[in-house]
């Protein structure tokens, strides 16, 4: 069996390993780099990304503090509940809806390309910055916070001797995590006409350049993705100690300033869905329904398909890590999947193609299988990252080590009714990622084929709105019925 782990463990590591051969050959053939790297358009575009990035990471981080503080105000379960779900939400909204809005807003259409640009990258990054915040505050020592409130130590002296030392690695992290979603996101540029990084690794494709020249051109990426993984190997070695009891040191109830907070978020994706409402009214719902029924039925395919395939892929996959694989194989496999899930996914694409021009047997059928792999392969890291979350909450029974109860009556009768509430919430958030991965579907949708995020991402170049409209609501609401959803099994996954 561990000769069948390590095979299978290559098998889905097999874009990356062809990505990394073609990478280690180029750079071995230094004049090549040279000439990929120092040509003006690319280097335009790759300070173009970095200006986006770093602007949109630190505005986000900046706003996510603020909005981190008046999660920490609320007091009551519900609206710590109601907070974080709405972020989430937020979160989930691909910024080429949240640019179907703004353009709406007159305000926004005085702005330049880049502060466009920044501003959508901006609201993005917002919710995730907020969870980033909340989440780092859990590092902190309480015990040197008490001492400090109880010397009275002045709050500066507080931030920067206690707090800052202990959190400081962690917003590193964090900061380059944000600045990689922005950088390697080229669709809300594009569309603006701010050209970025990625959007010319695409236009590299598009253009049948070599693939030993695309993947080159994508060593900003990959460089990265290293420095974030040594950051995660190296950065979360120290235990971390609950920070929630001090938080609340002076707090005894819920306070005002959370509650406006929440309500303004909640304003917020309501404004959202009001105009996009609004739009779609501007022509008959019935004609939009009928021009869009088709895509919406096969977008909502290929989301349940996609999303059960990968669930059950990841969970054989982790019980087989688990049981026969050793730690540095657990190391390379998370590094293998961070790559998958912040390296530009048409990277991930451009090797599945490869793979398949290398098979040479072409069909129908072989497209679809390519475009479904796709999605599988950008989904999995986000599959692994849940299901090791939901396993370090559960606790290992050995009871049934010392009775000799066959494999498959442990799994009906003791796995699976254990076991559903938490693999229907990873099945929902892999949906609601399927439903609004668009680089996989730029690349690989096959002939004849569309889903609402790739409709909604040509007609933004055509002007429909009424369209972009009615499918950025109804893409936004199946969002919202996803989450509702998993908030009510969540419960059930708890207990």
């Amino acid at each position: 069996m561990r000769l069948l782990t390590y095979s299978v463990l290559v098998l889905f590591s097999l874009p990356m390993l062809i990505l990394c051969t073609y990478l280690s050959i180029g750079i071995y053939e230094g004049a090549n780099i040279l000439h990929s790297f120092m040509q003006d358009s690319f280097l335009v575009a790759l300070k173009q990304s970095i200006i986006l990035s770093s602007f949109s990471t630190v505005l986000a981080l900046m706003a996510g503090l603020l909005f981190a503080k008046a999660f920490c105000t609320l007091k009551h379960t519900v609206l710590q509940t109601l907070y974080l779900l709405v972020l989430v939400v937020l979160f989930m909204i691909q910024p080429i809806m949240i640019l179907s809005v703004a353009k709406q807003v007159k305000l926004f259409g005085t702005l330049n390309p880049l502060s466009q640009s920044i501003t959508i990258a901006t609201l993005h990054l917002l919710p995730i910055a907020t969870l980033f915040w909340i989440s780092i505050y859990r590092y902190i020592q309480t015990e040197a916070l008490s001492i400090a409130h109880y010397l009275s130590t002045t709050k500066w002296s507080t931030y920067r001797y206690i707090i800052f030392p202990q959190i400081r690695l962690r917003i590193g992290l964090a900061f380059l995590f944000l600045f990689v979603l922005v950088f390697i996101d080229q669709e809300v540029p594009s569309i603006l006409g701010y050209r970025t990084y990625t959007e010319e690794l695409l236009s590299q494709m598009t253009l049948m350049e070599e693939m030993q020249t695309i993947v080159l051109s994508a060593l900003p990426s990959f460089m990265l993705v290293g420095l974030l993984s040594l950051g995660i190997i190296f950065g979360f070695n120290k235990n971390a100690v609950s920070f929630s009891n001090t938080i609340s040191l002076n707090i005894q109830s819920d306070t005002p300033f959370g509650k406006i907070t929440l309500a303004a978020l909640y304003l917020w994706l309501g404004a959202m869905l009001f105009i996009l409402l609004k739009t779609s009214l501007a022509v008959s719902i019935k004609i939009l329904f009928n021009n869009n029924i088709e895509v919406i039925l096969q977008t909502l395919s290929v989301a349940v398909a996609v999303s059960l395939c990968t669930l059950v892929l990841s969970i054989l996959v982790q019980h087989m890590l688990k049981q026969y694989a050793s730690r540095t194989v657990h190391v390379i496999w998370a590094c293998v999947l961070l790559c998958y899930l912040l390296l530009p996914h048409s990277l991930i694409s451009l090797s599945l193609l490869n793979i398949y021009q290398k098979i040479g047997i072409f069909s129908s059928v072989g497209d679809f299988v390519i475009f479904f792999l796709g999605y599988v392969f950008v989904l999995l890291p986000i599959a692994f990252l849940l299901l090791f979350l939901f396993a370090m909450q559960e606790k290992k029974d050995y009871f049934l080590d010392f009775f000799p109860v066959p494999i498959y009556q442990r799994w009906l009768k003791i796995t699976l009714p254990k076991q559903w509430a938490v693999w229907t919430i990873i099945f929902l958030i892999l949906m609601t990622f399927t439903l609004n991965e668009l680089s996989v579907s730029i690349l690989l949708v096959p002939p004849g084929f569309e889903t609402m995020i790739v409709k909604i991402y040509n007609l933004l170049h055509y002007g429909d709105k009424a369209n972009i409209a009615f499918l950025s609501l109804v893409q936004i609401l199946f969002l919202i019925g996803c989450f509702a959803i998993l908030s009510f099994l969540s419960k059930k996954a708890i207990r």
